[in-house]
């Protein structure tokens, strides 16, 4: 059975639904962190298909480590 490619062009595609639902969910300087950083790994990282690309579960720990550092820096 052939396996199906999971482009770079999908895995960015993935990507963007993944932030337009945490734009809903956070505030307006949470998320311009999150994006900043997720247009850094995507400056950063070479993805060889759609698997590479920084999504999904990488996007809900780098919302939970940002919302650890603000607690931090707030409390």
């Amino acid at each position: 059975m052939a396996k199906e490619k999971f482009t770079v062009k999908q895995g960015l595609a993935v990507q963007t639904k993944d932030l337009a639902v945490w734009k809903k969910l956070l505030k307006k300087h949470v998320y311009a962190a999150l994006e900043s950083s997720v247009n850094y790994e995507n400056a950063h990282n070479c993805p060889r298909d759609g698997y590479d690309v920084f999504r999904g579960s990488d996007i809900t720990n780098l919302v939970q480590n940002i919302g650890a550092a603000l607690t931090r820096k707030y409390c």
